[in-house]
């Protein structure tokens, strides 16, 4: 829908985006979750699997090991930003919110500048925050951190930011919770 509200997340890769963002999809009537990053799957699985048993192998290793697929999809969104702009997978990820019937669309990884850009212009930008020592603690890695996705919008004023390290799963979802509700003039249904 073309009025589709958008909530994004941004943060550091372990610092919560996806946990949240499941939680605000079940307390947010006709809201779904959707991923810059879907596209970025859906065509790096396209492009390197061309067999059903390479498609299998593909899906298997994306479910029990995304890590190790995470710098071949990194390297493909960042070929297809440089070949095709900016707004690439932005365009591609608000085609697929306008068509569908969803009155609230969550966006759970929210990376770039101008994909932040792209989601306060329809709604509100929550940025999780979480020490480093946290982020290892739950699996990140140097490696992953220090990739330009991960950095980009680190020095980036947000309005809301929320730390992780210093809440619980629930006050976290909680806080979230009220911060959009300010955005939306408290309504979510």
């Amino acid at each position: 829908m073309e009025n589709t509200r958008i909530i994004g997340i941004s943060g550091s890769m372990r610092s919560g985006k996806t946990t949240l963002a499941h939680r605000l999809r079940d307390h947010i009537p006709k809201s779904q979750i959707f991923s810059f990053a879907d596209e970025v799957r859906r065509e790096a699985r396209q492009a390197f699997c061309d067999t059903p048993e390479a498609k299998a192998a593909w899906d298997e290793m994306l479910a029990s090991d995304k890590e190790r697929l995470r710098p071949v999809l990194q390297a493909w969104g960042a070929l297809k930003r440089k070949l095709y702009g900016a707004d690439y997978w932005v365009k591609k990820t608000l085609k697929a919110i306008e068509q569908s019937a969803y009155d609230f669309a969550i966006i759970d990884d929210v990376r770039y500048f101008n994909e932040k850009r792209y989601v306060e212009n329809r709604g509100v930008c929550i940025r999780l925050e979480s020490d480093r020592y946290d982020l290892f603690e739950r699996g990140a890695t140097l490696e992953a951190l220090a990739h330009e996705s991960e950095k980009d919008l680190n020095y980036t004023h947000f309005d809301r930011h929320i730390n992780t390290s210093e809440l619980n799963e629930y006050d976290t979802f909680i806080e979230a919770l009220e911060r959009i509700k300010g955005v939306f003039d408290g309504r979510l249904e």
